[in-house]
């Protein structure tokens, strides 16, 4: 088993709290952005672990998509 990643805990623990409150505050498109925003990262690591060699900091969701159009059926072990 691998070491536990708290940084990335952490960041996602915030990134879910403050969604919550912009939902509850009535900012829809914040919680969207925020919600797209974990998805992206998601598929990001899910697309570099199979080398898709993407860049995390610059890479929207489009191009982490196109990864699974090319290579369909790739799990994480």
């Amino acid at each position: 088993m691998t070491e536990p990643n708290y940084e990335k805990y952490y960041a996602y623990r915030l990134a879910h709290e403050r969604m919550k409150g912009a939902f509850q505050a009535g900012y829809p498109l914040e919680t969207i952005t925020i919600a797209e925003s974990i998805i992206t990262d998601r598929l990001l690591s899910h697309a570099n672990f199979h080398g898709a060699g993407l860049n995390p900091d610059r890479t929207p969701l489009g191009p982490a998509l196109q990864h699974f159009k090319q290579h369909p059926g790739t799990v994480d072990p």
